[in-house]
């Protein structure tokens, strides 16, 4: 099968992740994948038989570009003449949407956000708009947890649970670990990712544990740094909280840490996640709406704790650090239950959606 792929960029997001993985794998089952793209910045590694296309002109104008990225997207389409396209978010799939006006070629609309906002906020008139009625210009729309199936009810045509896939390879056996608490997250979105909540949280108990420290993995503007050192600075554990920036080695980041910590207030799915389980981390995780449960079983392969809860959090913390043995037998279940989502098995589901749309 012919598929193009729209995204945003080939780099920093988990989406846009998600993106090169989904093109890779269909690529290593004998599909002809194209990615049409930012192509300025590289993060990601695509396969060598992968064609690119740029979504972009060189206009400095940024409306213009808007505009130009429409036209381009219709003429590789009308070019490459593909029997699928597959949006990645919200503003890619309507790229894809206008470039195949006229044809019989599906789109498939792939989102990667809760239809459900932050508990006690309401979405915004515009996010409101995008979600519950853009979206209906989709035959076939896909989200990333049952939640939000749910939520979603019968407002659109088709909708199509597929969760992400992992991007590392589980461990076959739990490797040496450090007294280290990992979070992951670009630090501009500290709100919604919670690292105040979390903050907080470890100021309640990091002098219990003294030899244990918390280190956020993630990339941040210097003002931002400085807000967030503030945060740490205001609990007085300036020596237990380490910002290591953005990384590229967090496959080792999550072999060497016991603990990751997923404190979000809002989070659509939580690929770190996945991630950190199958490199052996036990997770504590807010649990938002629903979603995280789907990933974890608590008390079993991870804990889940209430959202926006410094109280819930800090107990589920003092719990996976007080109990070596309860973590260590968290930590093997988790590599066994993070292979749910090796993209093998994840392919194989979007395998039966490109068939489903022919």
């Amino acid at each position: 099968m012919n598929i193009i792929i729209i995204t945003p960029r080939l780099s920093y997001g988990g989406a846009e992740h998600v993106a090169i993985m989904l093109a890779n794998e269909f690529v290593k089952r004998g599909h002809q994948v194209s990615i049409i793209s930012n192509l300025n910045i590289t993060s990601y590694v695509l396969l060598p038989e992968i064609k690119t296309y740029s979504l972009f002109n060189k206009s400095k104008n940024k409306l213009i570009k808007w505009f130009q990225s429409f036209i381009s997207v219709r003429q590789i389409i009308k070019q490459t003449q593909p029997h699928c396209v597959i949006g990645i978010m919200w503003a890619c799939a309507l790229r894809a949407r206008i470039g195949t006006l006229g044809t019989n070629i599906p789109v498939i609309n792939s989102l990667h956000d809760a239809f459900e906002p932050i508990e006690g906020e309401r979405f915004s008139l515009k996010e409101y708009f995008r979600k519950f009625y853009l979206n209906r210009l989709y035959k076939y729309t896909t989200v990333l947890t049952q939640v939000d199936k749910n939520v979603i009810n019968n407002r659109f045509s088709e909708v199509w649970v597929l969760p992400n896939p992992l991007s590392l390879q589980p461990l076959n056996a739990l490797p040496i670990k450090k007294k280290k608490i990992i979070a992951a997250g670009r630090l501009e979105d500290w709100y919604i990712k919670g690292f105040d909540v979390l903050i907080k949280a470890w100021s309640k108990v990091a002098s219990k544990y003294p030899e244990w420290v918390l280190e956020i993995a993630g990339q941040g503007s210097e003002e931002e740094q400085k807000l967030i050192n503030k945060m740490i600075k205001d609990e007085q554990i300036e020596q237990q909280v380490h910002l290591l920036g953005f990384r590229t080695d967090m496959e080792k980041i999550y072999k060497d840490a016991e603990i990751f910590v997923l404190s979000s207030r809002y989070e659509g799915f939580g690929l770190v996640l996945i991630e950190a389980m199958s490199q052996g981390c036990a997770c504590v995780s807010t649990n938002h709406k629903g979603r995280q449960a789907e990933i974890i079983t608590h008390n079993y392969d991870g804990l889940l704790c209430e959202t926006n809860s410094v109280e819930s959090l800090t107990i589920a913390l003092d719990k996976m650090i007080s109990n070596p043995s309860q973590r260590k037998a968290v930590q093997q279940q988790a590599i066994h239950s993070s292979k749910r989502f090796l993209p093998s098995v994840i392919i194989q589901k979007w395998e039966e959606l490109l068939n489903h749309v022919q």
